[in-house]
């Protein structure tokens, strides 16, 4: 009914407004929506001739009903309609709706799970009604929905309770409901019984458990019902409890934390370490509750100080420990102390000069700093060494040679090593021939050698028919008609060049003139199609030589060439009244190569080492490869690896062949001489009242020494692991 007349009014005020412009009238300012029991004002602002009415309706919730500005407080969403008249009796309306938001109320329900042994799925369903702006779930372990359609997994047995709180801004409403989920629960406690070795005593606490699967948190679990657990390692562990039931339901207890602080020995030193060294020791251990300590610094020396001083006399590797005692518990901590001979400041360098080309005059400069070395040694890579300070040497052949140098000045010893690449000679000898003479069979030729420079001392000349010569400028008699591929090698002492040339002698006059063109990719394998282009066609035979010891007799024959290289292709034709042949020269090339070999090589490089070689040959499409160490030692694997016996620079080379093209790659490795890792110390027994009869122990470490000698300070000697030594004076004596 109130919806009618709301419609009615605005009908009529459309109507007024339509038939009068005069006045209007609209409610300028309300605050919604609102709370029961707020207040909203609401004002109207008119407009029209002489004094302005207003009247408001309905009345229920105003404070009044006439007037621009009423206070407006309605327990339900209300429309008001206000009515402006003026003094000549214009009117017109507005209205305005106050909103008031209703109290939101907390429900919800839940469905029944199709097991009670967790996991287990509930879907809650919102009941809520009222206006609500906001909803807050808590479900009793924690975590949020699974996803929006409330559906939330219980992984552990126990009593959950769910809460709902729904509200806006008039306020909240709540509710919550207990659901219980079946299954064993886990329970259980943890007491420390051992405090020297951190062992913990875990008492079980569960119920409705048949197994159990304990997890200390440190990597190890135990199926025991009641264990006792020791950490090794200090940290914070978290442990926990998986039980499961007789009909297999399984619980999990929620982590518990086990926080393990072990005595830790530890110490530092800190000065100079270059002998006679002079070293402070900081005591580090924790906590700071030990009574006793007893430091040992693997010389035979000992003290009680908490934090001691001791001089190494000499150069090597000391094991220092330190024992801390506290009354229950003992700990040892052992350390490396390396005490180094004073540094050596002597550093060999040189340089060369003089043309690399074989045979190559090298003259090398010493560039030893500071120039006090009283004694060098050269090695050139060759086998051939000196003595000289600045020595000079001729590398006949073309090659990578590693030319070290050692020098020495009586009390240290280094050494310096360097690539020297000689190269090939370059060729600058050209091999040029003409010859002159009627090339009709029998021909008989001369051939005036071109070769330039004028330089060459020995040529050979080959005639295609077997024949050769050594002559500067040779005549020779072409018996047949035919092609002949003539060459001439030119040599001058240093380089070889050879020319090439095909000399043509024809048959008496034939008018049949055999020819052929052909046609295809002349890249190795190459197919290609001879065409015939003897005139006239008259020809009734034929005759093909592919130069590969291949034949045809077809007229328009195909052929393919395996590999690379200058072949002598001819074609013979008869017509039964003559014979002719023609040769030319096919030449098919290489494939392009796109094979790059490379390589990487791994591992210490600490002689004797043993590398692992990784093949980075790109594409990977190489059917073969051949590994160079350097050494004389060789592998035809794709990834091999290698051990170098001895320390020095070894230049390694891997050659990768695909069928088609080879590429080779070369890198230097250099090996180094090993650090010694043999540490000798010893420990005596016995009482040290004159004479003194001693049991001495060998502590050298590790057990892998060949031979010992023992002095006793007294002139005496022994080569046993383990002596006895009887000294029969008192006095102090200096052991090694």
């Amino acid at each position: 009914m109130m919806k009618k007349l709301i419609f009615f009014i605005l009908l009529i005020i459309c109507q007024l407004t339509s038939q009068s412009q005069k006045c209007s009238v609209e409610v300028i300012s309300v605050n919604t929506p609102i709370c029961i029991s707020e207040s909203v004002a609401l004002t109207a602002k008119g407009s029209g001739d002489g004094t302005l009415s207003y009247y408001w309706t309905p009345s229920t919730g105003l404070n009044k009903d006439t007037g621009s500005t009423v206070i407006a407080t309605p327990r339900s969403t209300t429309t008001y309609i206000v009515k402006m008249s003026t003094a000549s009796g214009c009117i017109s309306y507005d209205t305005v709706t106050v909103r008031v938001l209703t109290f939101p109320q907390a429900n919800f329900s839940s469905s029944l799970p199709p097991t009670d042994c967790p996991p287990v799925g509930f879907e809650f369903k919102d009941l809520s009604t009222g206006d609500i702006t906001s909803r807050i779930w808590d479900f009793g372990d924690g975590k949020p929905p699974l996803d929006s359609n409330l559906l939330h997994f219980y992984s552990e047995p126990g009593n959950y309770r769910i809460k709902l709180v729904v509200g806006n801004k008039c306020g909240r409403d709540s509710l919550m409901k207990q659901i219980v989920i079946g299954g064993p629960v886990s329970l259980f406690t943890i007491n420390k019984i051992d405090s020297c070795s951190n062992t913990y005593k875990f008492k079980n606490n569960s119920t409705g458990a048949a197994e159990f699967v304990w997890d200390f948190g440190d990597g190890t679990i135990s199926r025991e019902f009641e264990p006792s657990h020791t950490y090794l390692n200090q940290g914070t562990f978290f442990a926990k409890l998986i039980v499961t039931s007789a009909s297999g339901c399984r619980g999990s207890s929620r982590e518990t934390a086990v926080q393990v602080s072990k005595r830790t020995v530890n110490f530092t030193y800190n000065g100079v370490t270059t002998a006679p060294a002079n070293l402070t020791f900081t005591n580090k251990t924790t906590p700071d509750s030990a009574t006793r300590y007893k430091w040992n610094f693997g010389t035979g020396d000992t003290s009680s100080l908490k934090n001691p001083a001791f001089t190494f006399k000499t150069a090597g590797q000391y094991i220092v420990s330190l024992t801390a005692t506290n009354g229950t518990c003992t700990t040892t901590y052992w350390d490396t102390v390396t005490i180094t001979t004073p540094a050596c400041n002597l550093i060999a360098r040189f340089t060369h000069s003089g043309a690399t080309t074989a045979p190559a005059n090298l003259t090398f400069t010493n560039k030893t700093t500071p120039d006090s070395a009283t004694r060098y040694k050269w090695n050139f890579g060759t086998g051939d060494t000196s003595s000289l300070k600045n020595p000079a040497f001729t590398f006949k052949t073309a090659g990578q040679y590693i030319v070290s140098l050692t020098a020495t000045n009586g009390t240290c010893t280094t050494t310096y090593w360097d690539t020297v690449t000689i190269t090939t000679p370059a060729c600058n000898l050209i091999a040029r021939f003409t010859h002159s003479g009627a090339t009709t069979a029998p021909a008989n030729l001369t051939f005036t050698n071109k070769t330039t420079p004028d330089s060459a001392t020995r040529y050979k000349w080959n005639f295609g028919t077997g024949d050769t010569s050594s002559l500067k400028n040779p005549a020779f008699t072409f018996r047949t008609a035919g092609q002949y591929i003539v060459s001439l090698t030119a040599t001058n002492g240093s380089c070889t060049s050879t020319f090439w040339d095909t000399v043509r002698i024809t048959p008496p006059a034939c008018n049949l003139i055999a020819r052929f063109t052909h046609s295809g990719a002349t890249t190795a394998p190459a197919n290609l199609t001879f065409t015939n282009k003897t005139t006239p066609d008259s020809a009734t035979r034929y005759k093909w030589n592919f130069g590969t010891g291949d034949t045809s007799s077809l007229k328009n024959p195909a052929f393919t060439f395996k590999t690379a290289g200058q072949y002598i292709v001819s074609l013979t034709a008869t017509n039964g009244t003559c014979t002719t042949t023609y040769w030319d020269t096919v030449t098919i090339t290489t494939p392009a190569c796109n094979l790059i070999a490379r390589f990487t090589h791994s591992g210490a490089t600490t002689a004797p080492a043993n590398l692992t070689f990784t093949n980075k040959t790109t594409p990977d499409s190489a059917t073969r490869y051949r590994w160079s160490f350097g050494t004389g030692d060789t592998s035809s694997l794709k990834n091999p690896a290698y051990t170098f016996r001895t320390a020095g620079k070894y230049i390694v080379g891997l050659t990768a062949t695909n069928g088609t093209c080879t590429n080779t790659y070369w890198d230097t490795v250099t090996i180094t001489t090993p650090a010694c890792n043999l540490i000798a110390g010893f420990t005596h027994s016995g009482a040290t009242t004159a004479p003194a009869n001693l049991t001495f122990t060998n502590k050298t470490t590790p057990d892998s020494a060949t031979r010992y000698r023992w002095s006793f300070g007294t002139g005496d000697s022994s080569s046993l692991k383990n002596p006895a030594f009887t000294f029969k004076t008192a006095g102090k004596y200096i052991v090694g």
